[in-house]
């Protein structure tokens, strides 16, 4: 994996200068045009995190968005959010103990130019599978946030396991328990630890 000095290539990174780097699109383009992108979050009592995705994923110009989440936050999500092509799945085991997250996530990823997951699945009784079958079957970069961070650290997943570029989003504190680094440090340097630790 290649080795690079985060602060050299990114900066004083803020929104400013993030769009002033964003390229642009051809006039003329449709939405097709630049791949869909999978947004696997939210979970009882968090659909927020679903919304809030959503938000962020237009936010950039994401146009084609697909949202797998749990069935009983879906009335909530598309409720707040027309555009995204939706596709709930049961998270509770059946008699067998099996969901149908995985499925639903792995039967989407190959059509996906990138995914997302983690974020407001605290709940979700399917997320250890989905992680799982991320873990095996992601090819494209994948953004994992919270609940995924949570997992890399329970488990100690090693990242070079992933098949695919990940992108890792913890706020302070995620980031302190992730790389077992002091929060004050974090606080003091948040660049160089994301860098020691990258």
């Amino acid at each position: 994996m290649q080795q690079f000095d985060l602060y050299e290539v990114f900066g004083d990174m803020d929104e400013e200068r993030f769009f002033e780097k964003f390229p642009e699109r051809p006039k003329g383009s449709h939405k097709g045009a630049f791949g869909k992108i999978l947004l696997v979050s939210g979970s009882y009592g968090m659909a927020g995190a679903a919304c809030l995705n959503i938000t962020g994923a237009k936010a950039v110009g994401a146009q084609y968005i697909n949202v797998a989440l749990p069935e009983d936050i879906y009335g909530i999500v598309a409720s707040r959010h027309i555009t995204p092509v939706f596709y709930p799945y049961c998270s509770g085991a059946d008699s067998t103990g099996s969901t149908s997250g995985p499925q639903t996530v792995s039967a989407l990823l190959p059509n996906m130019r990138a995914a997302c997951f983690g974020s407001g699945a605290d709940n979700n009784r399917s997320a250890l599978a989905i992680f799982n079958t991320l873990l095996k079957e992601c090819r494209v970069p994948l953004v994992l946030d919270a609940k995924a961070l949570k997992l890399i650290k329970q488990f100690d997943v090693d990242l070079k396991s992933f098949s695919c570029p990940l992108i890792l989003t913890p706020k302070q504190g995620e980031f302190s328990a992730l790389a077992d680094v002091p929060l004050a440090n974090v606080a003091d340097d948040p660049v160089s630890c994301a860098a020691d630790y990258a």
